[in-house]
């Protein structure tokens, strides 16, 4: 789904700054044991599952209530 200002409002303020970071930490191009986000350990660059899930739990909540507001708003002028 298109990240529009209404698909940002979908998620609360410390859940669009946790995806943020999230985001920029899954860039990390720096190979090493230990996630971007967490430090967990794990072999490879960016992210560790965990946070790859949150990231993406994230992605689709918003995308869900978005899709929701869409379908009222729909609704509505039918």
């Amino acid at each position: 789904m298109r990240r529009t200002k209404e698909w940002w409002n979908c998620l609360t303020e410390g859940e669009r700054s946790r995806l943020v970071f999230l985001e920029r930490a899954r860039g990390s191009t720096s190979l090493g044991v230990k996630c971007a986000a967490c430090g967990s350990l794990h072999v490879g660059a960016g992210l560790c599952a965990s946070c790859m899930q949150e990231m993406a739990d994230l992605r689709d909540k918003a995308d869900k209530k978005c899709s929701a507001m869409h379908m009222m708003h729909e609704i509505e002028e039918e």
